[in-house]
């Protein structure tokens, strides 16, 4: 398209500098200078100038529409070939799976922007966003748990949680006994770990309060009748309780309970001892408690591998 360099200020200055300063003429009953005539000559070519530049953008468009080649359209370039031994193209004629993929790949597309967006090589982003199989799905975060849950056994599950909520504290109570535990440390070094104590507070709540409840339950039950109540708080309160252990089945909170009554009545002595050896902790209550899930032999081989070792 040619392109014609655009009338500026500049020009009507030079011609008004280049038209003679002589008297006005009498044209057409209008009083006219030479200045004024030499603005009105100027303005008559910019303007014949104008519309022969929009003719000839009328016309290359036209050429445009009626050869779509070199468009920006879907327009592609391709050529028949010739079968030898007969007369129709082989374009025409019944092909195989892999001559028709041969023949799709010899397409040539005049512009890389006109090819069709189902030939892309990336799928769109709203295919995904459509497709029920990309958000149905399951994380693999979920997934993750659901398998370590389905396929630990009870003993597994149980040996899991209490190795993770156990502490320096835990081990201490249960070697040296209630008086030599400190608290108060354990929570300041979780503090300056940056750990949300409000957080840990309130899972380490919901978690006792579950356990003593089952624990005191099982103590009335079987009329043990030493307290148990207050070791059993103190020894709850040297746990770390984390976020997989606050949410329990109602058999591990019943393991749990079993393995923490024999753990505190051994660590504490006496008759309390004695009466949850005799009444408790004794195998035909501990699988009727748990539903045959769990013998008196199990629970005491978790309490000695976590505890004890």
């Amino acid at each position: 398209m040619i392109t014609e360099r655009p009338v500026t200020p500049s020009d009507f200055e030079a011609a008004l500098n280049a038209a003679p300063r002589s008297d006005a003429e009498l044209i057409e009953g209008f009083r006219v200078t030479p200045r004024g005539r030499a603005i009105t000559d100027l303005l008559a070519e910019y303007e014949d100038r104008r519309k022969g530049l929009e003719a000839q953008e009328v016309t290359h468009t036209s050429q445009l529409q009626s050869n779509p080649v070199g468009s920006t359209g879907q327009s592609k370039v391709t050529t028949a070939k010739w079968d030898k031994n007969a007369e129709t193209p082989t374009s025409l004629t019944k092909s195989t799976p892999a001559q028709e993929s041969k023949q799709r790949k010899s397409v040539v597309w005049a512009d890389e922007k006109s090819k069709p967006l189902e030939e892309s090589a990336e799928p769109h982003a709203s295919d995904e966003e459509n497709d029920p199989d990309s958000w149905l799905l399951p994380s693999s975060k979920s997934v993750a748990k659901a398998v370590q849950r389905n396929t630990l056994s009870l003993f597994g599950r149980i040996w899991t949680i209490l190795m993770g909520i156990a502490t320096s504290e835990t081990f201490k109570f249960v070697q040296k006994g209630p008086g030599s535990i400190d608290t108060d440390a354990l929570f300041e070094g979780l503090f300056h770990a940056g750990v949300d104590m409000d957080v840990v507070v309130l899972r380490a709540k919901i978690f006792s309060e579950k356990v003593l409840k089952c624990c005191v339950s099982f103590c009335k039950r079987y009329q043990v009748k030493s307290s148990i109540r207050d070791d059993m708080i103190l020894f709850l309160s040297t746990m770390y309780v984390r976020e997989s252990s606050v949410v329990l089945h109602t058999i591990e909170e019943r393991v749990i309970s079993f393995i923490f009554l024999k753990v505190v009545a051994d660590t504490v002595g006496g008759s309390l001892k004695e009466e949850i050896a005799n009444r408790v902790a004794v195998d035909t209550v501990v699988r009727n408690e748990t539903g045959g899930a769990m013998t008196l032999v199990e629970v005491e081989a978790i309490a000695r591998g976590v505890f004890y070792t």
